[in-house]
């Protein structure tokens, strides 16, 4: 009888070693995502959960560069916290409202991570809602007014604005799933913080997802391309079969019950030639090629350092390092200046939920600042500030409120109390020069003291 005759195609595919199937598997997860839709244009809605979903992304993909970002820029806009000073009110001064705002601003923790949490909402959100309600605090059992966040995502509410003025909100409802009756909020009792339509994000989302990707499949690719795959050359295909047959072990199993193939190192005896194949890695230079581009988009979309990233071998001088430092500080300023205005209105709004006038809270003059003390403020103050402020250029209370984690008016007090002495020093100083002067012009001059 004479023997079948297996088609060549076939006979390779079955020779084919389990390293090169576990080798083809791993290119297959690369190329596939070759297919994938990519996501174009978004609503402001799908930007928010998108944004949410990647910051709040867990398990193998729990570290994303979107988690790194948006935690950098938190830290960046609100700085060391809130630093509240009244103006018109000695520092040695009984007084009740300063009182009232340091509890208030210690009740609600604005002076750590709630207002870090109340930025970073507002990274996701381009507005935060904050609820004002009475409340007694259950560890000091005293009445204060309670912050809270209103996630615009899970309670949509509804804004209405003055007919007169479309850009004050005067009330804020909503009506949940349960809820008999629509919550409702008038313009005394809430704070709406906006940041424009979209997130800050949000022109980046698609770039920080591919990023991700990138760094996933840059993985897979270095399983793929570091990891020799064993070749084993034999007679014919009988032999090929029983070589593969052999090459399992019995005692050891897989984690499917089937048995394990033979462990590279392991002692191996075959009538054959054996060897390891070693692909060309030069397909996984694309996918850094793209990393260092989109890392670069990223960087410049959100205004983030690309070496604060963590990739400082894109960025090589320390000069261009100090320059996008300053590219962060001028992207960030304009929410800082926003958050002051908020924690500047919040404070207002509580003191008079809490029994205080206006015209109380308007005499002391409430400054509010978010301090940032970083090295490269810092090097600002003393480097462009400070020489600023000496040539009068600008004033001493502008100058004083960017030194971080100092009180403003104790710092203006004892600068121009300094400030008044030197002037005060220098002034009897000339008078006394000038009344020496003027003896010695009335006087006169004796042999001896020509002489000398």
């Amino acid at each position: 009888m004479k023997k079948q005759k297996i088609p060549l195609l076939k006979r390779y595919l079955q020779a084919t070693v389990e390293g090169f199937k576990s080798a083809s598997e791993v290119l297959t997860g690369l190329v596939s995502g070759i297919k994938k839709t990519r996501s174009g244009y978004s609503t402001p809605e799908k930007q928010r959960k998108r944004l949410r979903a990647l910051y709040e992304a867990e398990g193998h993909n729990g570290e994303t560069l979107a988690k790194t970002i948006i935690n950098g820029l938190t830290a960046w806009i609100s700085g060391n916290g809130i630093n509240v000073t009244l103006k018109k009110v000695a520092k040695d001064e009984k007084s009740d409202l300063r009182t009232n705002i340091e509890e208030f601003l210690e009740f609600n923790k604005l002076y750590s991570n709630k207002i870090q949490s109340f930025v970073r909402n507002g990274l996701f959100d381009a507005e935060v809602l904050l609820i004002l309600e009475k409340k007694n605090h259950p560890i000091f059992k005293k009445e204060y007014v309670k912050v809270r966040y209103i996630q615009k995502d899970l309670y949509n509410y509804k804004v209405e604005y003055d007919d007169n003025d479309p850009d004050v909100p005067i009330r804020v409802k909503w009506k949940l799933k349960d809820d008999k009756e629509e919550t409702v909020f008038d313009q005394q009792e809430f704070v709406l913080v906006q940041f424009g339509k979209s997130p800050k994000l949000g022109n980046a989302i698609s770039t920080l997802e591919r990023l991700d990707d990138i760094l996933k499949k840059f993985a897979d690719s270095n399983d793929l391309f570091g990891t020799p795959a064993p070749v084993f050359k034999v007679k014919d295909f009988e032999e090929a079969v029983k070589f593969r047959n052999a090459l399992e072990d019995p005692n050891k199993k897989s984690t499917d019950g089937t048995a394990s193939l033979w462990d590279a190192g392991n002692l191996l005896i075959m009538p054959g030639d054996a060897a390891f194949l070693e692909p060309s890695g030069a397909g996984a230079e694309s996918f850094k090629s793209e990393f260092e581009l989109r890392a670069q988009m990223g960087s410049g979309s959100t205004g983030y350092p690309i070496h604060l990233m963590g990739f400082v071998s894109l960025f090589g001088t320390k000069a261009g390092a100090d320059s996008i430092l300053e590219q962060i500080n001028t992207q960030t300023m304009e929410d800082r200046q926003i958050w002051k205005e908020a924690m500047y209105e919040l404070i207002v709004l509580q003191a008079i939920m809490m029994g205080f006038s206006i015209e109380e809270i308007r005499k002391a003059e409430i400054i509010t600042a978010l301090p940032l003390n970083t090295q490269f403020q810092l090097m600002m103050l003393s480097t462009y500030y400070l020489p600023m402020y000496k040539e009068g250029l600008l004033d001493l209370e502008s100058f004083v409120e960017m030194i971080p984690n100092v009180d403003p008016e104790v710092v203006k007090e004892r600068l121009l109390k300094e400030k008044e002495n030197k002037e005060n020093a220098d002034r009897k100083a000339l008078e006394d020069s000038v009344k020496n002067f003027k003896n010695n012009i009335n006087k006169t001059p004796n042999l001896k003291e020509v002489a000398a």
